[in-house]
C-alpha cells in the first residue's frame, strides 16, 4: 500500500484509481505501460493489504515473476544477490543488472561488448569470484541495497545500505593504511568503484562521486601501468579509463591517460573499441588544452605567443575529430535507415508539415549512435573554448569565430535528432550506456538558449532519466557542467553575440 501518495503518474494524469503496485500497478499493467512510480516526495511502503480489494475479485489477475522476490528476512535483503540463488527475473536482479549497466565506471566494458571472458566488467567478476574480495564484497552489498532502495521504493533498505556503505568505507582505510605491495589493489580499486558509484545512486550532494573518482584516479597513477597489463587489474582500468578523463576535466588538468605506457594497453582491441580509444585520445587532448586555456585566461602577463600557441592545438584537435567523422560515418551509414519522426509542438520547432526535424538517420547499432554523439559533443566543446580563447583579448575576433557559433548550434541540433531517434525507445534501455547521452545531452543543452524549446525538452529528458532509473547522474551531469562554465576563473564572460532584435533561433552561444 501507499502512503502520503495519490498514485502513480500516469494515474494521477487520468485521474484514476492507483492500487500502488510495485513494479507496475494494475491500470499500467492493463495499458501495458511503463509505471513511472509516484510522484517526487512520494513514498511505497511494502505492505499488502489485509483484505483484497474489489478491483481483485471482480478481475483475478497472475501473479508475475517479475512482481516477486525469493522469500527471506528483511535484514538480509543486501545480501540477496551474493548469498541467494536469485532467478533472474526477480526485481533485484533485473535491478542490479540495469545499475550496472547505467553506471559511470562499466558503460566503456558493455559498449565494447562481451566478445569474451576477458571483456566482462569488474563487477561481474566480483559476483563470479564471491569471497576472494572481502571489501568489495560489503561495498557491492550496499550498492545493491540503496539501488533497491531507490528504484523499488523501499525505506527499509536505505539503513541497510548506509551500514554497509560505513563497514565498506572502515575497511577501506585500513586497507589503504596496510597496503604495500600491491596484492590487494583490485579489491581497493573495485572497493572504490562501488563506493562511487553508491554516491551516485544515493544522490544526496550532486557532486560527491567525484571524490571517489578522483582517488580511483591516483590509485591508478600510483600503481603504474605494470599492474595493469593482466585480469582483472586491466577490467578496473579500462571500466574507468572515461571517468579518469572526465574527472580530469572536471578538475582543469591534464589526465596521465594520454601518456605512452597507458596507451600501449589498448593493444588488442576490437574494430568498435578502436573507434571509441580514438574518442578517449581526443578527449584526453582536449583535457589538457582546456586547462592551459584557464590558466592562460588566469594569467595577466601571458604573451600573444601563447596563445597562438594554444589555438593551433586546438585547429588540430578539431580536424583530428573531423577525420574520426569522416571515417566512421561512413560504415554506420551502411545500416542506417531514415526515420522521419512526428513532432510535438512542445518538443521542438517544426516545419510547415508539422514534422520534427526534416528527417533523421537512425542506426541498427547502437554503439555507432554513441559513438556519433559523443564526437559532436566533444566537437562543440572544443568550440565552445576557441570562441573563449579567440574573446581572451579586447581585438575585435576573426570573422571564422561566427562560423564556429552556427557549426556548434548545428552538431547540438544532430545530438537532439539522435536523442529523438534512439532515446525514446525504452525497451533498449538495458542495452545502451546512458552515460554517452547524458554527456551529449548537457552538453547540447549548454549549447541553446536556456528558454529555447529545445534546451527546454533536453532538461525533461534528463529529468525522465534520472526518475526512471532511479539515479541522479543525469541532474549531477548537468550540475557539474553549469557549476565549471558558471566559474568566473575559467570564463572569460558570459557574452551574448545576438542582437536584441535578432530572430528567436538565430545562432547564440552562452556560457
Amino acid at each position: 500500500m501507499a502512503r502520503h501518495t495519490s498514485g502513480c503518474r500516469n494515474c494521477v494524469v487520468r485521474r484514476v484509481r492507483c492500487d500502488e503496485r510495485r513494479p507496475r500497478c494494475l491500470n499500467c499493467e492493463k495499458r501495458k505501460i511503463e509505471c513511472n512510480g509516484p510522484r517526487q516526495g512520494a513514498l511505497f511502503v511494502n505492505k499488502e493489504p489485509e483484505d483484497i480489494c474489489a478491483l481483485e475479485k471482480s478481475k483475478p489477475r497472475k501473479k508475475s515473476t517479475d512482481a516477486t522476490i525469493e522469500d527471506g528476512p528483511i535484514e538480509n535483503l543486501s545480501c540477496y544477490l551474493l548469498a541467494v540463488p536469485v532467478s533472474p527475473l526477480t526485481p533485484l536482479r533485473r535491478g542490479f543488472d540495469w545499475a550496472n549497466k547505467s553506471s559511470p565506471d562499466t558503460y566503456l566494458c558493455h559498449l565494447r561488448g562481451h566478445i569474451n571472458e576477458r571483456d566482462r566488467p569488474w563487477i561481474a567478476y566480483c559476483l563470479e569470484h564471491h569471497g576472494e574480495q572481502p571489501i568489495a564484497d560489503i561495498a557491492i552489498e550496499a550498492l545493491a541495497a540503496a539501488f533497491y532502495r531507490n528504484r523499488y521504493h523501499h525505506k527499509a533498505s536505505a539503513d541497510i545500505a548506509a551500514i554497509k556503505y560505513g563497514q565498506a568505507l572502515t575497511a577501506l582505510r585500513k586497507a589503504l593504511e596496510s597496503h604495500g605491495d600491491g596484492q590487494d589493489l583490485f579489491d581497493i580499486l573495485a572497493t572504490s568503484s562501488a563506493l562511487n558509484r553508491y554516491e551516485i545512486v544515493v544522490g544526496t550532494v550532486s557532486h560527491n562521486w567525484i571524490r571517489h573518482a578522483g582517488g580511483i584516479s591516483r590509485l591508478i597513477e600510483v600503481a603504474g601501468p605494470e599492474h595493469f597489463r593482466t585480469y582483472p587489474n586491466k577490467l578496473i582500468l579500462e571500466s574507468n579509463r572515461f571517468r579518469i578523463i572526465h574527472e580530469a576535466y572536471f578538475h582543469r588538468r591534464p589526465t596521465y591517460l594520454e601518456k605512452k605506457e597507458w596507451t600501449d594497453l589498448r593493444s588488442d582491441l576490437d574494430p568498435i573499441s578502436a573507434m571509441f580509444a580514438k574518442l578517449e585520445d581526443a578527449f584526453c587532448v582536449l583535457t589538457r588544452v582546456a586547462s592551459e586555456i584557464s590558466n592562460f585566461l588566469k594569467d595577466s602577463t601571458a604573451e600573444p605567443n601563447q596563445q597562438r600557441e594554444i589555438s593551433a592545438k586546438l585547429q588540430r584537435l578539431i580536424a583530428n575529430l573531423d577525420i574520426w567523422e569522416e571515417t566512421w560515418t561512413n560504415r554506420f551509414r551502411c545500416g542506417a535507415v531514415p526515420k522521419t519522426v512526428k513532432g510535438d509542438k512542445k518538443a521542438f520547432y517544426t516545419d510547415d508539415k508539422g514534422l520534427v526535424f526534416q528527417s533523421s538517420l537512425q542506426y541498427p547499432n547502437q554503439r555507432a549512435a554513441l559513438g556519433l554523439n559523443m564526437y559532436r559533443s566533444l566537437k562543440i566543446t572544443a568550440l565552445e573554448w576557441e570562441y573563449k580563447l579567440e574573446h581572451s583579448y579586447p581585438q575585435s575576433p576573426p570573422a571564422t569565430i561566427w562560423d564556429n557559433i552556427v557549426e556548434a548550434q548545428s552538431l547540438a541540433g544532430e545530438i537532439c535528432r539522435s536523442l529523438h531517434c534512439h532515446f525514446d525507445e525504452t525497451d533498449r534501455w538495458e542495452v545502451i550506456a546512458p552515460f554517452y547521452l547524458l554527456f551529449a545531452a548537457a552538453v547540447a543543452r549548454r549549447t541553446f538558449h536556456p528558454r529555447s524549446r529545445e534546451a527546454q525538452w533536453l532538461c525533461r529528458l534528463l529529468n525522465s532519466v534520472a526518475d526512471r532509473s532511479g539515479f541522479e547522474i543525469a541532474r549531477s551531469i548537468v550540475n557539474m557542467h553549469e557549476h565549471l562554465w558558471g566559474d568566473p576563473d575559467c570564463r572569460a564572460g558570459v557574452r551574448n553575440v545576438l542582437d536584441r532584435d535578432a530572430p528567436r533561433r538565430a545562432p547564440y552561444m552562452t556560457d
